[in-house]
């Protein structure tokens, strides 16, 4: 199995790279979709603003590539953002996957950036949350977050509640930091490997 692993800024060295490596899946880590396309699965990694990650992803011909995407796709913190429609005080366009905005926590009045751990609150159940608990924390690190949407399967509460982790179709995303949350986070990145092998699994069985 593939996972391909694409990250913004350029820079980031991408310490998701690193976990899925450990868990013994093959990692290809780059912004060329030609490179990417024989993955079972990518991951869309990233820190910062989602509106720079966007023009670079358009520059690099990525965005119209991520939208076609059969495969499972994951976006993590700022990836799982730029799945959405768009930014709240610009009014800048992401990718569109999913109906919904994101807000900086500053327009809302609250502490910029959302730093520390907190447990999620499941509305439904899904395989991304295989294994779940309501008392497991996850370390969050974020400035921007997305309200509470139809594709919202959990969320968190600080001074305000928002999307922690979202799914739609063959996306999902989730907005803390998993490489950051020990075990939990390990496990999710497991969930998101199972759901490809799954996936994989099935188109061979249908070409077979």
């Amino acid at each position: 199995m593939i996972i391909g692993i694409l990250t913004f800024p350029s820079d980031f060295s991408s310490p998701i790279r690193e976990m899925v490596g450990r868990l013994g899946v093959q990692v290809i880590l780059s912004r060329d979709p030609e490179v990417l396309s024989i993955a079972d699965g990518v991951i869309l990694s990233g820190t910062g603003d989602p509106v720079e990650a966007m023009h670079s992803m358009e520059t690099l011909h990525c965005a119209e590539w991520l939208r076609g995407m059969k495969q499972p796709v994951l976006g993590v913190n700022m990836g799982m953002q730029v799945l959405f429609q768009k930014r709240e005080a610009d009014d800048q366009s992401l990718l569109g996957i999913m109906n919904g905005v994101i807000t900086s926590f500053k327009a809302c009045e609250c502490l910029s950036p959302n730093i520390g751990w907190n447990s999620l609150t499941i509305n439904r159940e899904h395989p991304l949350l295989s294994g779940i608990r309501s008392e497991d924390l996850f370390y969050f690190l974020h400035t921007e977050f997305t309200a509470e949407t139809p594709y919202t399967l959990a969320t968190t509460t600080c001074e305000n509640t928002f999307s922690a982790v979202v799914a739609h179709e063959n996306f999902m995303g989730i907005q803390f930091s998993a490489e950051k949350s020990g075990r939990t986070g390990s496990l999710i990145i497991q969930n998101f490997l199972q759901i490809v092998r799954d996936q994989r699994n099935k188109w061979q069985e249908g070409i077979g």
